[in-house]
């Protein structure tokens, strides 16, 4: 189970001071901020003999912190004009650029190149599915 550290930036910083602070940090953060780079040296160690209880989403799936997603996606929220195949495709949406864009991104942002053909040919594919789509749904 991680521990994590930062600079007391407000009182709840104190209030959890030499605690383990997993719940509160994950109550607040998704878990990707800590596979960034720049944030791993928040975490400061771990403790022996314990499983991390908190795993990184699988690709596609929604953040259960509160309001780190747009609330049409959150369970139990209702509207006339959102219903489970907007869901369906943000899921998918989501699932495709954080499988297929975002490796190849972050690849592209540390060598200072740009993403491959392929990528793009995937992206354009995933498009002209897309609109495809919509048009025969809206006739």
């Amino acid at each position: 189970m991680p521990l994590f550290g930062s600079q007391p930036k407000s009182l709840l910083i104190f209030k959890i001071a030499g605690q383990d602070a997993t719940q509160a940090f994950f109550g607040l953060h998704r878990h990707e901020i800590l596979l960034k780079p720049q944030y791993k040296r928040l975490q400061i160690g771990t403790i022996q003999g314990e499983e991390e209880m908190i795993h990184p989403p699988a690709p596609g799936q929604f953040s259960r912190v509160p309001y780190g997603e747009p609330t049409w996606l959150s369970n139990g929220y209702f509207s006339p004009y959102y219903d489970e195949t907007h869901r369906k495709l943000q899921r998918a949406v989501r699932e495709f650029f954080e499988t297929v864009v975002a490796p190849e991104a972050v690849v592209a942002d540390e060598s200072g190149k740009k993403i491959s053909q392929g990528v793009v040919n995937k992206m354009a594919w995933v498009a002209q599915l897309f609109t495809e789509f919509l048009l025969t749904r809206l006739k």
